[in-house]
């Protein structure tokens, strides 16, 4: 799916809600996600969220208790397969698949947070990749982010 269809599919989500407005994640959510789970108590370090997330995310090759079923030999679609590769409650931001953002650079979209095909050293939530808007590939998805009225 485009980036284009992501951003329809994400600010429809809750169109008939007055209480809720949804939107595909910015760039700007997803990098302070990151460092909301740098600041939480939740075992992971900075290291961990912006160097290798690859013992908390869905790559080629995961280490310790994210390397069961993950990497490109275990495609992954749905979300939440693995309790580890979660933080704070908030499943595959590391790996499983790129994320459709609203960033771009020089009006270029960028997807974040990496793949179930990415191997050492790029493993890492904070990855960037700029992508054609209207590319489809079995590892770009979307993450809606909403808002309270």
């Amino acid at each position: 799916m485009g980036v284009d269809i992501a951003k329809t599919l994400s600010s429809e989500m809750y169109h008939n809600n007055q209480a809720v407005n949804s939107q595909l994640v910015t760039g700007a959510g997803w990098y302070r996600t990151l460092n909301w789970l740098i600041e939480t108590d939740n075992g992971l370090t900075e290291d961990d969220v912006l160097i290798n997330s690859g013992n908390w995310g869905n790559y080629a090759d995961s280490t310790g208790n994210a390397a069961i079923n993950c990497g490109d030999k275990n495609i992954n679609y749905t979300t939440g397969r693995s309790e580890y590769w979660k933080a704070n409650n908030i499943y595959d931001l590391a790996g499983n698949s790129w994320e459709w953002t609203q960033q771009t650079k020089e009006n270029v979209p960028y997807a974040l947070g990496g793949c179930f095909y990415d191997a050492m050293p790029n493993i890492s939530a904070v990855n960037a990749y700029d992508i054609a808007s209207n590319e489809e590939r079995d590892y770009l998805s979307f993450r809606v982010q909403l808002y309270i009225q």
